[in-house]
């Protein structure tokens, strides 16, 4: 009689299967079978839908096996294991005699996503399966930048997501998932690793000038990386009576290396303004923002008497390189010299004008005062004007009480000086009230004539003289002139 051996072995239990989180390689753990002639065990795995043996582990004892051709890093594996005796089949070719596979179980597949807007790696796994005890926790664990690894948080048996916030910029996180069994048992993720990059920044930007036009504008430039990605560029102000900056207005970047602006809201006389603009990143964040820029702030005092006006300034302070210089130009009427009408050292801020000489202008006398720079570490040289401030001297007015037809002065005429040419009006009026004489021209007098040429009668007439300054004032002149005629 012939003895035959027909018991298959018990089917293995797998304890876990774990990723090696330095190796990524899979580790799995199963109980030694109780079949007493067990031989060995078949480890399968879970590729394109079928389930193919990929090695075998021989002796009971044995069990542990470590599978280094896995693609654990790229995605979920699952596996299974058989146990099989010393005992041949009767089938050909022969093998020996195996157990039913063991219940599957699945390694976790973790990856992430970096939010540099929101500061956060948002980690996100598969879950462990195949616990029959099930998952109590799982749990995050993270290196930063090469520290020890450390379980920043224990979450739930159903999590699969998992926001990491508050991270910092241009570091190195790593990651792994730690599930823990309802009995202890533990199975690592793959390692997920993120470098932290920030967003894109300027590799410069600098407030290079606020500078007053002639229009009393303050013009900006601003030097800052055009190639850098950002969503746009904030000027704020500070004006002479604020505590703190306010937002002025929003730039959208031109793709160039400067950014111009124009503030046209400024109130020039009340004092110094103070800018800057901040960079918004990719984010929609404040990332860099550059120096602070305060203009020129000019005073004028004014001795009509001496004719001598007296001009004070503020300091600008912004520039990256050194105030070389101050450079005073003067307006007359209006009209700007190109050249500057003096030239300061940097520590002095103040200069007397006198303009006693231009008696015959029209009295009003307009400064800027520019800062220069010196070359500085932007390869730039800039300069920055003052807002215009004006002085208006006190007409001179001369007007005689008497003149002779035929005389030595036979023409009524005023003498006036530093006044607005476009506004004198002279009139005459006879005793009756009735206008004898009137002209617009300053530089025609009244002769003695009157209407159709006719020479007026000896005798005293009113005169009324009007005009006004350069700056709108009005004067008004009125008195008594004594006509007389040299019968020779």
């Amino acid at each position: 009689m012939i003895l035959q051996d027909i018991i298959e072995p018990d089917i293995p239990v797998l304890n876990w299967v774990t990723i090696d989180t330095t190796t990524d390689f899979v580790d799995l753990s199963w109980n030694m079978n109780p079949s007493e002639d067990t031989y060995g065990y078949i480890v399968y795995a879970l590729i394109g839908g079928f389930w193919v043996p990929v090695d075998t582990v021989y002796g009971i004892s044995n069990t542990t096996f470590t599978y280094t051709l896995t693609n654990s890093a790229n995605q979920a594996e699952t596996y299974r294991i058989a146990a099989f005796d010393s005992c041949l089949t009767s089938s050909f070719p022969q093998t020996y005699q195996t157990s039913a596979l063991s219940q599957p179980h699945t390694t976790i597949f973790t990856q992430n996503v970096f939010d540099p807007c929101e500061k956060s790696v948002d980690l996100s796994w598969t879950p462990y399966m195949g616990w029959t005890e099930g998952v109590n926790r799982y749990e995050v664990i993270v290196s930063i930048a090469g520290s020890p690894f450390e379980i920043i948080a224990t979450l739930s048996s159903t999590a699969t997501s998992y926001s990491h916030s508050n991270v910092f910029y241009d570091a190195d996180y790593c990651y792994y998932i730690r599930a823990v069994s309802n009995n202890d048992s533990i199975s690592y993720s793959n390692r997920s690793c993120r470098y932290t990059q920030s967003p894109s920044q300027a590799n410069f930007h600098y407030l290079a000038t606020a500078s007053y036009n002639l229009a009393d504008q303050v013009e900006l430039i601003c030097y800052t990386d055009g190639s850098a990605s950002v969503q746009g560029y904030e000027v704020e102000v500070k004006g002479p009576n604020d505590s703190v900056f306010s937002l002025l207005s929003s730039i959208t970047p031109n793709g160039t290396d400067f950014i111009y602006y124009n503030d046209g809201s400024v109130l020039p006389d009340r004092g110094a303004y103070e800018y800057r603009i901040n960079l918004i990143d990719s984010c929609g964040h404040v990332g860099f923002v550059t120096n602070v820029a305060r203009t020129v702030f000019l005073q004028i005092s004014t001795d009509h008497v001496r004719m001598i006006n007296t001009l004070s300034w503020s300091a600008y302070s912004g520039f990256d390189g050194n105030i070389i210089e101050y450079r005073v130009y003067r307006g007359v009427n209006g009209v700007f010299d190109s050249s500057p009408l003096a030239v300061t050292l940097p520590g002095v801020r103040s200069f007397e004008d006198d303009v006693s000489a231009f008696m015959q202008s029209e009295g009003q006398f307009c400064y800027r005062v520019e800062a220069v720079e010196s070359l500085n570490s932007y390869n730039l040289a800039e300069t920055a004007f003052s807002n215009s401030a004006c002085a208006i001297i006190d007409p001179v007015v001369y007007i005689p009480n008497a003149f002779i037809v035929n005389g030595e002065n036979p023409v009524f005429l005023p003498v006036v000086s530093l006044y607005d040419f476009d506004s004198y009006l002279l009139t005459i009026y006879d005793r009756w009230g009735g206008i004898v004489f009137q002209t617009d021209d300053r530089s025609e007098g009244w002769n003695g004539e009157s209407d159709f040429n006719n020479l007026a009668p000896e005798g005293t007439y009113v005169y009324h003289l009007q005009f006004n300054d350069r700056e709108n004032k009005k004067y008004d002149y009125r008195g008594f002139v004594t006509m007389l005629i040299d019968a020779e």
